[in-house]
């Protein structure tokens, strides 16, 4: 059944109020993958030289003309070490490509257990919370393995076609500083504007489409091409709905990020004379910052899937019910030729007619 885009969102917040552990488990997978992140950048940091990085910083801030002599050093060490730099670089790669895999199975079991409580909900916007429980860790880690490399692919299919459109925007934005510095402020500027607005509003459309995309990878026989064309066909019918999801997605973040904001800087100020204090605070908050981040994201995801649920049932051919006995035609009496042979009739003889 289609819903509208409200009750999308009140499908979502139960969904995620019922299942209140993924938002749990999108605080692991923030914790986990960030921790992956920062521990791959460190191999070609300690082959330039960590200790180095903070004294180079500190020159550049005394002397703006530093640079010249940080980048000259480093063009040294790195002719003397690009054996050990490219090893570094390899070991990051592959501690990125894990952290990659990790962020998709927590992915993978969200979309899934948002899946299957989508499954489990009567038709029509009016459902109990209770209705809508089946969250369980054995559930979770099974769809995690099942859609992993679904995830993964379409990941990868969404940052390429993001990486081409930004290496564009990158482009219109030289080209419009070269015009303008050749002596033609004016062309440059609409050269920029021209350029530039169209890659902003191809940037929205992609993520529009991702997200409607990604909420039809969980279903079942779904695949990074079904999914694709359900996301372009979906944004063409409900450009409406999808936009006012996004915009309570982005109202809500940072509505979010200005109330723990403020109560981080007001604890700052309060606790200034004792740093340990405001550090723990600080480091509190921002885990519960975090939770309800998270909270958010899993209520928002469970709001497209419904709403893309929604589209595709009633894109999908409903078979007739069958016909109740009553409403079938009397069945009509064997025809005179195929009646059985008289028990009076001797053998070779014709039956006798009625």
């Amino acid at each position: 059944m289609r819903l509208s885009a409200i009750d999308s969102l009140q499908r979502g917040v139960l969904v995620a109020w019922a299942n209140w552990e993924l938002a749990v488990v999108q605080l692991i997978q923030n914790l986990t993958v960030g921790l992956l992140v920062v521990l791959g950048a460190l191999p070609p940091l300690l082959v330039l030289g960590f200790k180095d990085f903070g004294s180079w910083v500190q020159a550049e801030k005394a002397d703006p003309g530093a640079i010249e002599d940080v980048l000259s050093e480093l063009a040294a060490r790195l002719s003397e070490a690009w054996a050990p730099l490219l090893l570094s670089l390899l070991a990051t790669l592959i501690v990125w490509f894990v952290a990659t895999l990790v962020f998709c199975f927590f992915q993978a079991g969200m979309l899934g257990t948002l899946m299957a409580a989508e499954d489990r909900a009567p038709a029509g916007p009016s459902v109990r919370a209770t209705e809508l429980r089946v969250f369980s860790w054995r559930g979770f880690a099974e769809a995690g393995q099942r859609l992993l490399w679904r995830l993964f692919w379409f990941w990868n299919l969404y940052l390429g076609i993001a990486t081409g459109v930004l290496a564009l925007f990158c482009f219109v934005v030289l080209a419009a500083v070269v015009v303008g510095t050749d002596g033609h402020p004016a062309a440059g500027f609409a050269v920029g504007c021209l350029g530039a607005m169209p890659l902003l509003a191809a940037f929205v459309a992609l993520a529009l489409w991702y997200s409607v995309a990604y909420a039809d990878l969980g279903r079942d026989g779904s695949s990074v091409r079904i999914a694709s064309t359900m996301g372009l066909r979906i944004l063409r019918q409900r450009l409406g709905g999808v936009l006012l999801l996004a915009l309570v997605m982005f109202a809500a973040t940072m509505g979010v990020g200005l109330f723990f904001g403020g109560i981080g800087f007001v604890l700052q100020l309060a606790l200034i004379a004792v740093p340990p204090v405001a550090f723990s605070l600080s480091l509190l908050m921002t885990a519960v910052q975090w939770a309800v981040s998270g909270w958010i994201t899993v209520g928002w995801t469970a709001a497209a899937v419904a709403l893309v649920r929604g589209e595709r049932d009633a894109a999908s051919p409903v078979a007739a019910p069958p016909l109740a006995p009553a409403m079938l035609a009397p069945a009509l009496p064997p025809p005179v030729w195929a009646a059985e042979p008289s028990a009076s009739a001797e053998p070779g003889e014709e039956p006798p007619v009625a």
